[in-house]
Formats: structure tokens, sequence, C-alpha cells
């Protein structure tokens, strides 16, 4: 059980409901716990928590969940659905499953019935989509057990019952969290950056744009560019991020890249990007291609553009696989035709409501260039809406401790260490660059560059073992 004052909030939960919030402060003030209270009473529960808002209810039960809901209207008693204006602010979430860290939330589809307030029961979201309990409930060993309702995937959408809690109304403890004004304790800027390496200075910024201009790799592959693909969930921020490496060698911000977050992809053509200074085309392809959806998606589509097969500019037709027969089909590629690195674009600020179905559609791509030998990095973007610290200054990115928490998420579910976790702010409505947003940009493809020069070696090494073995010289 809880404590009867701290609470069940760790500062890793708090720093996770303020992200989903969209608040970069808050109190949280526990003001009513079935276990410090007197017992899982509604009449208890409304005594303590009506008129109050905005309010976090948490609940914990004996399968290792921690869940719960958030809320910015004030509980009531007056047996009606109360709507909210903002449906945007009102959320079902998970924090933990099992015992172990897997933040999920399902925001309100239906904002006439966010809320459903009745004396007789205890917090209610949706029309009685989470009825947490009514009627006092039964303290049984270490847990209450009480009447609930679940109906979640309803005026909340995204998340299961079983996804929720584990079908599991055990609870071992139930609380309610005023957040107030003001900073919690737990809750700051790191003191020193959690990612090291990354400088904030001009000559350092200059020294990576030298670094990037001049990047030739092993020169006896001939090769022209390296080829990067960058794939990602629809609205990611793909082509905004080519767009961000545009502008920084160009000297000024440009929009080259159509860039959307609706519902379907605004990139219908596969394209291989090149990277200009105002003179001459950059050794670097930024290769852009659809935007993974729920539905739709072919993995070998995928295998194809990793071996160099599709063409630039090759249309996209969401009803037909590609085939070898398709127009421009490349049937030998070379290795200058191949993807040598693979960038998983995400949003940073939706990685933990992704849906199952997309995280294991880009694995499933990772899984295809890790068969391959490409290396696979990932990319957050839109950093600047987790963290209002680097909302208003970029160089607080690698001290957020909410930027921190994600990459380590991110990392965790991609089995791939933090430092193949790289986060960016893309230039959206900026009308001016920045040395910030630009230093994090070029760190990103400095890294991806890098990775790249480890498959063109590995490339290489191959290259020499098959010369030996014609010439049937064994390698020492």
């Amino acid at each position: 059980m809880a404590a009867a004052d701290s609470g069940t909030l760790t500062k890793q939960f708090k720093e996770q409901l303020l992200q989903w919030i969209g608040r970069q402060t808050g109190k949280f003030v526990l003001i009513y716990s079935a276990n410090r209270d007197g017992g899982l009473d509604p009449a208890i529960f409304h005594q303590q928590c009506d008129g109050r808002k905005p309010t976090v209810t948490v609940a914990t039960n004996t399968a290792g969940y921690v869940f719960g809901g958030y809320i910015g209207l004030a509980w009531h008693q007056a047996n009606s659905n109360t709507a909210d204006s903002n449906p945007s602010t009102s959320f079902l979430f998970r924090l933990s499953a099992n015992n172990v860290f897997d933040p999920k939330k399902a925001p309100c589809s239906n904002h006439e019935r966010a809320i459903h307030g009745n004396g007789s029961y205890g917090p209610t979201f949706g029309y009685y989509q989470w009825l947490s309990f009514s009627g006092s409930g039964k303290l049984t060993g270490v847990h209450w057990t009480s009447d609930v309702t679940y109906n979640i995937d309803n005026a909340y959408k995204g998340m299961s019952c079983q996804e929720f809690n584990g079908a599991n109304h055990l609870y071992t403890d139930f609380e309610v969290y005023e957040i107030q004004e003001g900073q919690d304790e737990h809750i700051s800027l790191e003191k020193s950056p959690w990612r090291k390496g990354v400088n904030w200075k001009a000559e350092d910024l200059e020294k990576l744009k030298d670094y990037i201009l001049n990047y030739n790799p092993l020169r006896q592959l001939n090769l022209k560019h390296t080829n990067i693909l960058v794939v990602g969930q629809i609205g990611a921020g793909k082509s905004s991020f080519y767009n961000t490496l545009q502008s920084i060698f160009k000297g000024h911000v440009v929009h080259k890249a159509r860039c959307g977050g609706g519902s379907h992809s605004v990139t219908t053509k596969y394209r291989k990007y090149d990277i200009w200074t105002d003179e001459e085309p950059l050794g670097i392809k930024l290769c852009d291609t659809m935007g993974v959806e729920e539905e739709g998606f072919d993995g070998a589509d995928f295998q194809y553009i990793l071996d160099g097969n599709i063409p630039d500019r090759f249309q996209f037709n969401p009803a037909a696989r590609i085939t070898p027969s398709i127009a421009g089909f490349i049937k030998n590629p070379t290795l200058g035709n191949m993807i040598h690195c693979v960038t998983i674009v995400m949003d940073g600020s939706t990685v933990s409501m992704m849906s199952d179905s997309i995280i294991t559609k880009l694995k499933t791509i990772q899984s295809y260039a890790n068969e391959r030998g490409i290396p696979v990095v990932l990319l957050l973007t839109k950093i600047d809406h987790v963290c209002k610290f680097v909302q208003e200054d970029t160089s607080m990115a690698l001290r957020s401790t909410n930027l921190q928490k994600i990459v380590k998420t991110v990392s965790d579910k991609f089995s791939v260490p933090t430092s193949s976790v790289l986060v960016v702010r893309n230039y959206e409505a900026d009308m001016e660059l920045d040395d910030y947003i630009d230093m994090l940009a070029l760190v990103a493809l400095r890294q991806m560059l890098r990775a790249a020069t480890g498959f063109f070696e590995e490339h290489a090494d191959r290259l020499a073992e098959d010369n030996l073995a014609a010439l049937n010289i064994k390698p020492n």
C-alpha cells in the first residue's frame, strides 16, 4: 500500500502526467486516499474532492498496475454528465503494468460525456465508461473490493480494459490529487546535462557544419552520396527534419518538403532529397517515404527500399504492392542505390500514445534493417512540446528530465542504446534560424553519418574478404 501521506505518485509518474497535461510545473496535493481517509467510500470522496480542479485520480491494484484519469473539471453530485469544452484536457491513463513503468494514454473522444457526477459513485469518467466504485468498499486483507463498471473504449479511446489495468479491480489504494500552481519539489531540470558531448558554442556549431560539408567516407568505395532513410508515423516530422537541415545549409528557413499532420500521409512519392548549400548539394541524400499508418502497411515494400530497388520519385499506390515489374524497378542495385542508415522518426510528445500496431510496424522495419546490417537510429521530434523549458530555450533539451525519461522509454521499447535515440526541434513557425535548433539537428545528422560509416566499413571488409577468396588467399 502507498504511504498515508506521500501517496502513490513517484517523480517519474508526476513527470509523465505533467507531460501529458502539457504543463512543466505543478504541485500534486493528495486530497483523498482510501487507505488514509477511512475507506473506499463515495461520501468521503465527494466531501474531500467536490469543487476542486484540476484533479488526477490514481488507483493501484493487486496486478501491479497504476492507472487512473485526469480532468480539468470539478467533481460534483448532480447526477448528470459534465461536458468538457476542451476534451483534449481529459484522459484516462496507465502509468505502470505488472510493476513496470509502461505509460499509455486514452484521450477523451466524447466531450459531452467527459465525466459523470453522482453522490452514490466515486470518480466516474465518461457515462459509466469507468465507474471506479459505488457503495462502501470492503477491505479484504490488502485490497479493497467494490462494484466497478468498465467500458473504456467509448468516451475515451485508445485503450482496452486489459491494457488499462489488466481487467483487475482489486484496489490496493485509490487516490485523488489536486494539481495546484507551483513547483513540485521532485520535478526540475537536471543540474548537469544527461547527455555529454554537446556544446552550445558558435565555434562548435561551425565545426559540426564543416564535418558534414566534408563528409566523404571510404574514398575507395567511390560513393557520391550517403543514403539515409527517414521513416515514421504520419505527422512525426520526417519532412520537417529535412526542411530543418536544408534551412541550416541555406542560411535561412525554408520549407521545401511538404509537411502534414492529418490522418493520411502528405508524402506519396519516394523522394531522395539533396541537402543544398548555395552552390552545390552535400554528399548526403535524405530518403523520404510515406508515413506509416494503421492500415495499408506492407513490410515487403520497405525491403525493396532498403535494398535500393526503388527509383527516386516513385509514386506509391496503397492498394498495390511493389513488385519487380513496376516501372523503373532497379533490378541490380549498387551500393550507391542502397540505404546506408535508417532513421525512425517519432513525435516525442505522443510517443506514449503510439498504438501497438504502429510500434509493431516500426519494429518490423527495424528488423529488416538489422537483417541487412544497416544501422538504425531513432529521432525524437517536437521536443519543445514535451518541456516548457525547452520551448523557451532549446539549449535546455539535454537537461530536461521529461525528455530524458522519454528517451529512456523509447530506448527500452526498441531495444537500442539511449545514445541511438536522438532529439531535435524542427523549424515550424520560426522565420529566422536559431543556433540551438541548428546544433541539435546537426548533432543528429552527424550521428547518422557516423552510423553509416560503420556500415561502409563492414561492406569494405566483405569486399576485401571476397577479393582474397577469389585469389584463393586466406585472410590473417
